[in-house]
Formats: C-alpha cells, sequence, structure tokens
C-alpha cells in the first residue's frame, strides 16, 4: 500500500515487479475526501515508467488515478477463499 498526501507519482525502486496480492494507491489521505486505486501487481508492472536519468521506476498519476482502479474494492474480494 502506500499512502500520498497529494497526487503525485509513485516510486517503485529499481525494479517495478512488485510481489503482492494487490497495490492500493491512497492519495489525499490527510483530506476529508481520499482515493484509493485497486491495482494487481501485473498492472503496476505493465503501467510502470523507468526514469531516464536514472534505474528507479514510477507509477503516473495518469496511470493509477483512472475509472478502472478507483475504489474498485469488489476486485479484491471477501477475502474469503
Amino acid at each position: 500500500m502506500k499512502s500520498l498526501s497529494k497526487r503525485i507519482p509513485v516510486a517503485l525502486g529499481v525494479n517495478p515487479n512488485i510481489v503482492a496480492d494487490w497495490v492500493i494507491v491512497c492519495i489525499k489521505v490527510r483530506t476529508d475526501s481520499p482515493r484509493c486505486f485497486v491495482l494487481t501487481p501485473k498492472e503496476v508492472s505493465r503501467l510502470a515508467y523507468r526514469d531516464k536519468y536514472g534505474e528507479n521506476y514510477w507509477l503516473q498519476p495518469a496511470q493509477y488515478d483512472t475509472d478502472a482502479f478507483a475504489e474498485r474494492w469488489e476486485r479484491i474480494g471477501s477475502g474469503l477463499a
């Protein structure tokens, strides 16, 4: 999970392949109207871009802040297997 006070790029480090079941990006966490985006690790890897001045990968706001991911908690399911 990444929590951000603003709508900014998410730092992914030198490897955009995240080992997790889900990636949740939350923005505006210090406001009365936070927003969360639910992505799979594969989606994050596919959407990540490499910094042209270094080795780090980033997830740009335009990539995660979409209707496809916004508040899509149903993608996770109930958690009961």
